[in-house]
């Protein structure tokens, strides 16, 4: 017995069970039982007023995974082209962009330049 998309309660999104069934058709008829769904890093949007969206780990579960003192993370204000014709600034809806990012460690050798 096979389940894909809304049924498996994971993501209910069209995208993964379209992924989700071409795989287990790969799987099936073609042979390719090393191929897997991975539900990990699924873009997600919420078509609210304002918008949200988001991909991967959030900051709490990156902090929880690698350690607070290992990850940095970004954030940025802006206007978003939508509002920019916008006569009053001060009427524009900003924008906020997030990125957490995993702290690498130098490379002990790096290329020439």
């Amino acid at each position: 017995m096979y389940a894909i998309g809304d049924v498996t309660a994971k993501f209910t999104l069209t995208p993964v069970a379209i992924r989700a069934g071409r795989i287990l058709a790969e799987r099936l008829f073609n042979g390719k039982t090393d191929l897997k769904m991975l539900y990990k890093n699924i873009a997600t949007v919420m078509f609210t007023h304002p918008v949200m969206g988001t991909i991967g780990m959030g900051e709490d579960e990156a902090k929880k995974l690698h350690g607070e003192e290992n990850i940095v993370v970004h954030k940025s204000t802006f206007i978003n082209m939508f509002y920019s014709p916008m006569k009053v600034q001060e009427d524009k809806p900003k924008t906020i962009f997030k990125i957490i990012c995993l702290k690498r460690k130098p490379d002990p050798c790096p290329p020439n330049e």
